[in-house]
């Protein structure tokens, strides 16, 4: 993904959803990747569809021990180290 300078007034924008509460940013978050949809490859609707059924494959895969969670401090530290 291309680095992108964030101008003061998006800096702003951050800053003020950051002290939202979990929940308001849980959801402005859904409304932000939603609205990236327009540039998918295939419809919405095939695309909601697409990512339910891996959304479902992934829990199946962890409740069968199949998959692990990661904290927060494993994914910050994977992400400073780079991808291997």
């Amino acid at each position: 993904m291309p680095t992108v300078e964030l101008t003061s007034e998006v800096e702003t924008v951050f800053c003020a959803a950051k002290a939202l509460p979990p929940s308001v940013r849980a959801r402005l978050a859904e409304e932000l990747w939603d609205s990236l949809d327009a540039d998918a490859p295939c419809g919405d609707e095939e695309l909601e569809t697409l990512q339910r059924e891996e959304i479902r494959r992934r829990v199946e895969d962890y409740r069968a021990g199949r998959e692990r969670t990661y904290s927060e401090e494993e994914v910050r530290q994977y992400l400073r180290e780079g991808r291997d």
